[in-house]
């Protein structure tokens, strides 16, 4: 939800890839469209237009514009791949691991024996953890084929103006 005072969206850290900027113009929890990517020229000049909801969007360092500016309550919805969460502690979790860990232990596994100069074992975990992520691959294009998917990485603006 777009606050009062709103001017720019800051850029999320975990940010890999932007997948869209989309828009709930009349507030009803559909996503109406998604906004274009445009020029800085064109979209600061669009941010100008009072009244409208946003068409377009740029970078500019470590924020997006949108054109026209939103009205404080307009929802606008950030859609992208996001890095995981480093795992620094014993007791740390991610979503690769509560999503893959097969993957990730073969994939440790692998780099182990390259490290201990293991060939047979090493080929052995290579091959798995190859096997795993081929099957995880099938599945991801199999759920965006069949319009399957229910989950996806999103980012709202809180209403005080923090991600």
């Amino acid at each position: 939800t777009i606050p009062p005072d709103f001017t720019k969206l800051a850029i999320p850290s975990d940010l890999l890839e932007l997948i869209a900027v989309m828009v709930d113009a009349d507030a009803d929890g559909i996503l109406e469209y998604q906004l274009r990517k445009s020029s800085l020229t064109e979209v600061v000049r669009d941010s100008q237009i009072p009244g409208q909801a946003p068409r377009r969007y740029t970078r500019q360092g470590g924020s997006w514009i949108l054109g026209p500016t939103p009205g404080a309550g307009d929802k606008v919805l950030i859609h992208y791949y996001a890095e995981f969460a480093a795992l620094t502690e014993d007791t740390d979790t991610n979503t690769a691991l509560k999503v893959a860990w097969d993957a990730v232990m073969y994939g440790a596994l692998a780099a182990a024996y390259s490290y201990l100069k293991d060939v047979e074992n090493r080929a052995e975990a290579e091959a798995t953890y190859t096997q795993i992520t081929q099957n995880l691959q099938k599945m991801a294009d199999a759920d965006e084929l069949a319009a399957d998917a229910v989950m996806a990485p999103a980012l709202r603006l809180d209403t005080d103006g923090e991600w």
